[in-house]
């Protein structure tokens, strides 16, 4: 009979997460030694005494500890993420670890169940008033108990507010980006306390317009890259965004970005180790049809439009942009120190 391991990383009391990680490795490394076949991580949000949202970082490094358990999730919390992102993040852990990695899935948010629905997945919009109590806890097949507390987390986070006699409301989502001489999406996410990645919805090649031409420095009618681009954080679509990159120096381009969810890991493969943003010209105006789709927004809702230009550390321009972000769901600091 195999035998495996579920394990959830506590957090001991008086202990910190990071001594929950360590455990943890130290935990998959003694059943390794005892013969057990599979070690798998468990995925919990905005809950203290657990130590792992994110399983499948938390695998990388049980696996690079270990030699031939398997190692796997159990399992990631589809609701926060892009199936296509998770499918590709674990296509490369099978590379890095031949024939060790599971993929285990799950459909309920985890932890916080309110947040996945209510706020990530843009449910309820800002300044909604939430159901009650009693209508959520039979929406989640919960008690009443579980949903006070999982708002009275939300409120420490700062998503919902209540109000005696009146309810609970949603509260304003917006994740503030900056503008500056490096500009790069995960990291701005990063800063902002929020996980997301870019996923490509339309690639091909196309001949530049007058515009693009100007902009990139190069001939009428030259073949460019062109990437129809959507940009997620915390569940939620941030922004879309009409990207042109000169041909043949990024051809490979598209393929990098698919898998890696990252411009920049892209621009790094192709030669570009650092990159300058030169120019971002910003505007206020309603979306088409489609931005406002991709946006998960009404036409009638409006978006913050960027123009920008990044070239290379020689100044040679590599990518100029069309980006639409959600005007409700983004602050965007303009850093002046590094302008």
């Amino acid at each position: 009979m195999r035998l495996s391991v579920l394990d959830q990383s506590p957090i001991i009391s008086g202990h910190t997460a990071a001594q929950a990680v360590a455990e943890t490795i130290k935990l998959a490394q003694a059943a390794e030694q005892l013969g057990y076949y599979r070690y798998w991580l468990a995925e919990h949000h905005a809950l203290q005494a657990l130590a792992d949202p994110c399983p499948e970082i938390l695998v990388t490094r049980v696996a690079a500890a270990t030699s031939t358990i398997r190692v796997g999730t159990g399992g990631i919390l589809l609701p926060y993420y892009s199936p296509l992102k998770v499918a590709e993040q674990f296509r490369m852990l099978e590379a890095l670890f031949p024939q060790r990695i599971d993929l285990g899935l799950g459909r309920a948010p985890g932890g916080d169940q309110i947040t996945a629905l209510a706020i990530g997945q843009g449910q309820y919009m800002p300044g909604e008033r939430l159901p009650s109590e009693h209508a959520l806890a039979e929406q989640f097949g919960v008690n009443r108990h579980t949903i006070r507390r999982s708002l009275a987390n939300l409120g420490q986070r700062g998503l919902v507010r209540s109000t005696q006699g009146r309810g609970t409301f949603v509260e304003a989502f917006a994740v503030d980006l900056a503008l500056g001489k490096r500009t790069r999406h995960r990291q701005g996410l990063a800063q902002a306390g929020v996980r997301g990645a870019l996923q490509i919805i339309h690639s091909e090649t196309v001949q530049a317009n007058a515009d693009q031409a100007q902009a990139l420095g190069v001939a009428l009618g030259s073949p460019l890259l062109y990437l129809q681009v959507l940009g997620e954080g915390a569940g939620q679509p941030l922004h879309v965004s009409e990207r042109y990159f000169p041909l043949p120096r990024f051809a490979k381009l598209s393929d990098v970005v698919q898998s890696s969810g990252s411009i920049t890991e892209a621009f790094a493969q192709h030669g570009v180790s650092d990159y300058l943003r030169q120019e971002s010209r910003i505007s206020a105006r309603l979306p088409n049809a489609d931005v406002a789709a991709l946006l998960s927004q009404a036409s009638t809702r409006p978006v913050l439009r960027v123009s920008s230009l990044n070239v290379d550390t020689q100044g040679v321009p590599i990518e100029w942009a069309l980006t639409w972000f959600a005007g409700d769901r983004v602050t965007l600091t303009v850093k002046h120190d590094e302008l």
